[in-house]
């Protein structure tokens, strides 16, 4: 036996080999409670022989599959089947195909077995290792025990049915227990003891029969993913696991942008600079886009009786681009005489020592050039007016105001 069962000193071979767990024991007191409440209490409390044919009749079959589940999942050994025939190797030696190593079984088995640390074996198709029946569940009884928390949900929704029933029926009688629907034995209890006994009955059995049926309904969703309990929990703690990295790292990020904030003073002082700068900024660029744009709007006709008349593009007025500006006040052009004629009636400098008088000067005598046409009309109103010394004379006083 010992060479069949390499490690059978300490391999727990079902559940009823000791230790037993404490829910191994609490199970059966509780199942056991319910039991004897239901055939000593709940059936002698029917008053009608057919109800308490059809309640001990429905129970009984039901606590026979019960029992009958219960003795088959705890003695079933849902070992690897690998363990028996002694598919032995070394921890240096890679399996294949569908084996893997166990180094506390220390031999190949399935990949999809589990070695329980409880049962201190590996388990075929490992599903969960079981307090209740204290033996794990495997693929050699998972059918058996799918159909136990079945029989199981079952019988205790039967016995909380029919223990809401006659409590209600014990508490609407005011004569119970005295009155004929008790039997002799329950003539002479108290009516508060037995009633607290039928709901304390009635509230365990619904209280068991919703966890089983929660227990049903969870091992019907791993059958419809084709999970195992095992797989699920994995699923769940690497979802876990992500959940909490993507918190860490949210932590994280939020920490460095805190050391990196900038103060709010600091984004006021910083506006304020923009501002200020992009208002200077937009100064300076009007006034560059303000020269070029007087630089550009001239008709080639204009730059061409600009040119014959020694004045700049700028300084004459564009006949057909201009752009009038409204904000400054309509200038009468003054009448500029030409060279000889000023020689002529004033008998001052030449046109070169006159240059380097005004540029010299800090008030030089700036006029504003004319077009051609309106300078055409000024000279020829300068020869012919007899006004010519008193505009000369105003021009050398005093320089005039654009």
């Amino acid at each position: 036996m010992a060479a069949e069962q390499p490690y059978a000193e300490d391999r727990r071979k079902n559940g009823w080999d000791r230790p037993w767990d404490m829910f191994q024991i609490l199970s059966w007191v509780i199942f056991s409670f319910l039991m004897f409440t239901f055939f000593l209490v709940f059936v002698p409390l029917l008053e009608e022989n057919e109800n308490r044919i059809i309640a001990a009749l429905g129970y009984g079959i039901l606590l026979t599959a019960v029992i009958v589940g219960w003795i088959v999942s705890s003695s079933t050994d849902p070992v690897d089947k690998t363990i028996w025939s002694l598919l032995q190797a070394t921890p240096r030696e890679y399996p294949s195909g569908e084996l893997l190593y166990c180094c506390f079984c220390k031999c190949k088995v399935h990949k999809r077995s589990k070695h329980c640390r409880v049962c201190n074996k590996c388990v075929g198709d490992f599903d969960h290792h079981c307090k209740w029946l204290n033996n794990c569940v495997g693929g050699a009884n998972y059918k058996v025990f799918f159909f136990l928390i079945n029989a199981a949900a079952a019988l205790t929704a039967f016995h909380s049915g029919w223990g809401v029933k006659i409590v209600i029926d014990a508490w609407k009688d005011e004569d119970f227990p005295s009155s004929a629907r008790a039997s002799a034995l329950f003539s002479g209890m108290h009516r508060n003891s037995l009633l607290s006994l039928l709901f304390i009955s009635t509230i365990l059995s619904g209280c068991v029969c919703v966890l089983l049926v929660h227990l049903l309904m969870f091992h019907i969703y791993l059958i419809s993913k084709k999970l195992s309990t095992y797989d699920y929990i994995l699923l769940q703690r690497a979802k876990a696991v992500e959940k909490q990295e993507k918190k860490e790292k949210r932590n994280r990020v939020g920490a460095e942008l805190k050391e990196t904030a900038v103060p709010v003073g600091e984004i006021e002082r910083s506006r304020q600079v923009s501002v200020v700068s992009g208002t200077t900024e937009a100064s300076g660029m009007t006034g560059m886009t303000g020269e070029s744009e007087e630089e550009t709007h001239w008709s080639p006709d204009d730059k061409r009786a600009a040119q014959a008349h020694n004045t700049s593009p700028a300084s004459v007025p564009s006949s057909s681009n201009a752009r009038p500006r409204a904000e400054e006040p309509a200038q009468i052009p003054l009448a500029q005489p030409s060279r000889a004629a000023v020689e002529k009636t004033v008998g001052g400098p030449s046109e070169e020592a006159g240059r380097r008088e005004s540029v010299g000067s800090k008030k030089a005598i700036r006029l504003k050039p004319l077009p051609p046409s309106a300078a055409a009309h000024a000279e020829r109103e300068v020869k012919e007016s007899a006004l010519l010394p008193g505009v000369v004379a105003s021009t050398e006083g005093e320089t005039p105001k654009d």
